[in-house]
């Protein structure tokens, strides 16, 4: 079982065209014991150690940053290990849009 946190983001403007939102998550895996932990970890290392870039819901999501704790038993017996994403998602500003002119004419008076 894996429990996704938003811990916190922010906004900054970096264009006229477009801005940045930083956000940063916390991941909680369960398993069944360090050894689970630590190989769903390593499942975790290898896709979001690379810097992943994609697209989701209108923004481009650019992973930067992952780290994780070592793996720990809980108080009711179940083994956990918790991580941290840094992401930037970038969204372009919405633009006034203009009709396209159909026909331009040139008249010269000499």
């Amino acid at each position: 079982m894996c429990v996704v946190q938003y811990i916190s983001g922010g906004n900054e403007s970096e264009t006229a065209y477009h801005y940045r939102i930083d956000r940063t998550f916390r991941i909680v895996w369960f398993g069944t014991s360090e050894v689970d932990c630590i190989r769903k970890l390593e499942i975790m290392e290898r896709t979001f150690g690379n810097t992943l870039q994609f697209k989701a819901d209108g923004y481009r999501v650019i992973t930067k940053s992952f780290g994780a704790s070592q793996p720990f038993q809980t108080t009711g017996g179940a083994f956990a290990i918790l991580a941290t994403l840094q992401a930037e998602l970038r969204q372009a500003r919405p633009q006034e849009t203009y009709e396209k002119m159909q026909k331009i004419s040139v008249f010269i008076n000499e």
